[in-house]
């Protein structure tokens, strides 16, 4: 019977969920059918706050994967002391962590003892494999034969659904014209959208007022302030 990897979607997103759009749909597709994947593994590259390290969690979450660290992968015990059941394995910021030597070593060794029980590895980026900058080419042709997966920028219909939910979570109203004032002034990626909310609920919570464009004015304003001071 074919497995399916079902991810949670009910929660915040804070919280480990990732919110389903355009721009992330295909990786979500893709990691879905792992247990089918012709190559060993996958790299999902993107750029920062693109939800790379949340969809690699849920990931690891789902198929039971030991999340690897540059800590773990320094020790020598990471080759006997997985679990006998172990498959999977994931590992974040793949690109700067096996720039070091050991942990090229380690991750090289893992593939080739696993890949035998077709182990399955997902690690995430911020560039495709083509600009790392790994000491080991053994490892570094193994890799490139893992499949390539784009997680793209965070898109309008993704901003805008995770800012309107972080105050639907919380019983706040908010209004359209408030979401689209916000989304058209703030930095587009996820963790600006988070943190602008965030600031939002406080403020108004502090100051008894209703979450408005000119609350948010203030909070944008106060933002630039902040970014601009001289050193």
């Amino acid at each position: 019977m074919k497995q399916q990897l079902f991810f949670d979607l009910s929660g915040p997103e804070e919280s480990g969920t990732l919110l389903p759009s355009d721009c992330n749909r295909a990786a979500l597709d893709y990691l879905a059918r792992w247990p089918d994947w012709e190559a060993a593994g996958a790299i999902l590259y993107g750029p920062e706050s693109s939800g790379k390290s949340h969809l690699l969690n849920l990931w690891a979450a789902q198929t039971g994967a030991v999340l690897l660290t540059p800590e773990i992968l320094r020790k020598e015990e990471i080759l006997t002391a997985a679990p006998d059941s172990a498959r999977c394995f994931a590992l974040d910021n793949a690109d700067t962590v096996l720039q070091e030597a050991d942990c090229a070593k380690a991750l090289f060794h893992l593939y080739n003892i696993h890949n035998v029980e077709k182990g399955r590895f997902l690690l995430a980026a911020t560039t495709d494999i083509a600009g790392w900058d790994c000491p080991l080419p053994d490892l570094l042709s193994r890799l490139k034969t893992f499949a390539a997966v784009n997680l793209l920028p965070p898109d309008d219909s993704l901003l805008k659904t995770l800012f309107v939910k972080y105050f639907s979570d919380r019983q706040t109203k908010i209004s359209p014209e408030v979401t689209e004032y916000v989304l058209k002034r703030t930095e587009r990626n996820c963790s600006a959208i988070q943190s602008l909310a965030a600031a939002l609920d406080t403020a108004a919570l502090a100051q008894k007022r209703p979450v408005s464009i000119p609350l948010a004015r203030e909070i944008l304003d106060e933002g630039k302030k902040t970014i601009e001071l001289p050193l």
